[in-house]
């Protein structure tokens, strides 16, 4: 391939994060498509409380659970760092900060090659120390067409494009055999997830439809508040596939998505997703058409929705159908195409690269 790209993507860290996720999925679309890639990860050093606690814990969850990194699904070469500055890079390599986390430290590189960021999602709320890293002038793609504005607000440059996730087809679709019973979602302990409107509407449902059953999975403890019976920890692809498929309804009670592919699996196996008003909820799903939207912690809302939809099975059955019409919109081998053409344009000098004064001018916190 003649005009393959030798193409980096950097990592906060291993683990079952849906960015680390993704990350192999694009990674693995680009190495067949040719391109020379890999994927670095940070890892801290040993000696240091938070490298040995990370390394601890990677060892545990890699000896009880057969699907607790993402990173090892990912088909190239996968390498761990302390300091970008200790990983070899070559002339005109593209460089890729996979989020926020690592590009003051990516601008702050003195190595001759393209610096670009691929923004998943906004840090947290608008306190985050992490926010002041998006004021950092660097070529971005986004995930989404919801964070564009923001985006290019605090950056100063136009956003290179918009490469959304994808779906694969052989792994998420409609099981037949599966008896849909439930209602379902995602337990997550980040504050964007929103960890305690989840739990309050899983014990609403529990007490309004006891007998209805609950399908829960996340790659966190089960916490209080969720029957053990009810939660899948660090599913396979398959047990995920099969969740889904139980769930009449899948719920996602997010305070922000950069993306959402949860939406879109859960579409993809058959449920009908009911979503808070997120970052990207309006992309993915059309009120009334293929899902239903309320409003952050309208606990009340997500109540009536479940009834409606539980009361009424021929209006599930024609959102699914117009629901699994959306998920066609979105694949990997597109969402690579777009990928591809936001790279070349970085490559061509269509969009500004940094230069060596930009990079002084970056500062790197300490780490």
């Amino acid at each position: 391939m003649t005009d393959a790209m030798k193409i980096t993507f950097i990592l906060p860290g291993r683990g079952r994060s849906g960015g680390v996720r993704v990350t192999a999925e694009m990674g693995n679309c680009l190495l067949k498509r040719g391109h020379d890639v890999r994927i670095i990860y940070y890892r801290p050093a040993l000696y240091t409380p938070s490298g040995l606690k990370r390394q601890v814990s990677h060892v545990y969850r890699q000896n009880r659970f057969d699907n607790a990194d993402w990173v090892d699904s990912f088909e190239g070469v996968a390498i761990p760092f302390k300091k970008l500055e200790d990983v070899s890079y070559s002339k005109g390599e593209i460089v890729i900060s996979v989020g926020v986390y690592f590009v003051p430290y990516l601008l702050g590189l003195n190595e001759d090659v393209y610096k670009v960021q691929y923004c998943h999602g906004l840090p947290g709320d608008e306190r985050h120390p992490m926010r002041a890293f998006l004021d950092l002038s660097i070529p971005t793609i986004s995930v989404s067409d919801a964070l564009v504005e923001t985006l290019e607000k605090h950056n100063g440059q136009k956003v290179l494009g918009v490469v959304p996730n994808g779906i694969d087809g052989e792994n998420y679709y409609t099981d037949g055999r599966l008896a849909r019973d439930g209602i379902g979602t995602i337990y997550d302990t980040a504050y964007e997830k929103a960890p305690e409107d989840t739990i309050e509407l899983l014990g609403q449902i529990r007490k309004r439809w006891p007998s209805m059953p609950r399908y829960v999975f996340g790659k966190v403890k089960r916490p209080k508040g969720i029957d053990s019976g009810s939660y899948f920890r660090y599913p396979s692809i398959a047990r995920g596939r099969e969740l889904y498929n139980r769930s009449k309804i899948w719920l996602v009670t997010s305070r922000r998505e950069g993306f959402g592919l949860p939406v879109l699996e859960a579409m993809a196996c058959g449920a009908l997703v009911i979503s808070t008003k997120h970052d990207n909820a309006y992309s993915l799903i059309k009120h009334g058409e293929n899902g239903f939207l309320v409003d952050v912690g309208d606990h009340e809302g997500f109540m009536r929705y479940i009834e409606f939809v539980l009361n009424n099975d021929d209006v599930r059955q024609r959102i699914t159908r117009q629901a699994y019409k959306t998920v066609k919109n979105y694949t990997w081998d597109r969402a690579a195409s777009k990928m591809v053409r936001c790279l070349k344009s970085v490559v061509s000098g269509d969009q500004p690269i940094l230069d060596t004064q930009s990079r002084k001018e970056a500062a790197c916190p300490s780490r």
